[in-house]
């Protein structure tokens, strides 16, 4: 069973592949920062493990995949391992993003098992060149979910990027923010749900904060952490966490 907690922290250089897992000083320089210190065991037990895995040529490789299509697990299972170091060498590109290194190898090791199960062999498409879409995407979003209170599904997720990317470029075509409506025509999504999209990427406030209502200043929260709704709409009164969209 594949490993997804990640753990441990020796990195090799792989001749052929430009992949890094067996080197501590490699880590050690990884932008100034002593990864030795803060993993050791943990990462140590990890990479000593998987630079136990022997890369695959291009042949192996096909074969493979051609198995992994047709529902092979075994197959499966070594693709992903054969690939392990791959993601390594994706995920120190984001160190000082909001997550830990081993928490970036995690998110990056679910994309490659995506990548995985998605590659079509027949395309013609190297797996790493496919691969690393996959990870790099999935490093991306684990990023974006860190900073966040309130996790979004991933579907949500994909679309607000969609949106907001469409968004742009109409704005740049037309030199003016765009209507829902032509962002709507423009990606083939209905204008309710871009509306949906959009409220989704909300920011959450404290309770404590206080809320400006015609003129008037109210606190959600009321002495005594009770809930204190003055002159405010019922819908309003429902809210026990104040959303700013």
């Amino acid at each position: 069973m594949l490993l997804y907690r990640i753990t441990s922290k020796r990195l090799t250089k792989n001749r052929g592949n430009n992949i890094m897992a067996n080197d501590d000083e490699y880590l050690d320089s990884l932008n100034g920062y002593n990864y030795y210190n803060e993993y050791d065991g943990n990462l140590r037990f990890y990479f000593n493990k998987i630079k136990r895995y022997p890369l695959l040529s291009r042949e192996e490789e096909y074969e493979l995949a051609l198995k992994v299509c047709d529902g092979d697990k075994a197959a499966r299972q070594i693709m992903i391992k054969s690939n392990l170091r791959l993601v390594i060498n994706v995920a120190k590109k984001f160190i000082g993003k909001g997550l830990s290194f081993g928490d970036l190898i995690m998110e990056g090791n679910i994309g490659l098992i995506k990548a995985v199960d998605k590659f079509i062999p027949k395309k013609g498409f190297k797996f790493s060149t496919y691969a690393i879409w996959w990870i790099r995407q999935s490093i991306e979003r684990g990023i974006s979910n860190s900073a966040r209170l309130i996790r979004i599904p991933i579907h949500i997720s994909d679309n607000f990027c969609k949106c907001s990317k469409a968004s742009k470029e109409i704005e740049v075509k037309l030199k003016r923010k765009p209507y829902i409506s032509e962002i709507s025509e423009f990606i083939g999504i209905k204008e309710e749900k871009i509306e949906g999209i959009f409220n989704s990427n909300f920011i959450i406030s404290s309770l404590d904060d206080s809320y400006e209502s015609n003129d008037e200043n109210i606190n959600i929260l009321g002495r005594g952490g009770g809930v204190a709704f003055l002159n405010i709409s019922p819908k309003i009164k429902n809210l026990y966490l104040h959303v700013k969209f």
